[in-house]
């Protein structure tokens, strides 16, 4: 009879340990590690485009089209137990650069910046030749000889 009860007593411990250990929060940082003091000495007008990234390294995103900007993104998430894990933090720093590769602006932004975006669902159709799976596998049927000479469409 003791020993099942300091059995039970034992059980009771570990379930309790492993419930506390359960809901603490685990925090996780996803993207660029940010060094204030590098940031600091990028100035605008001043720094050029290869102290940026010699200072920064390199951005985790660059505009495809408009003015050359980089981006520093930095995301932190906390997660509790077996729920989501849901965004606590976001960091973007963009510096635009002008035609002679010297930075024209440093903007920064905060979580509280950010914005959802509805994605339309639309599509876009594509110009070509759509082809089934036995368009596939019978396409290059008569297409070739042994003489070498192609024969077909």
């Amino acid at each position: 009879m003791k020993k099942t009860i300091k059995i039970v007593k034992f059980a009771v411990v570990i379930t309790v340990i492993l419930s506390a250990t359960a809901c603490v929060k685990n925090i996780k940082q996803v993207g660029y590690t940010f060094n204030q003091d590098a940031l600091q000495g990028i100035k605008a007008g001043k720094t050029r485009k290869a102290v940026v990234k010699r200072e920064l390294g390199s951005p985790s995103a660059k505009s495809s089209y408009g003015a050359d900007t980089w981006y520093y993104i930095s995301t932190e998430y906390e997660h509790i137990a077996f729920l989501d894990p849901k965004v606590s933090d976001q960091k973007v720093v963009a510096i635009e650069f002008d035609s002679n590769q010297t930075v024209r602006t440093i903007n920064i932004y905060g979580y509280e910046d950010a914005q959802n975006i509805d994605i339309t669902p639309d599509q876009t159709q594509v110009e070509g030749h759509d082809m089934g799976v036995l368009g596939q596998i019978l396409g290059n049927v008569g297409r070739f000889n042994k003489d070498g000479v192609r024969r077909g469409p």
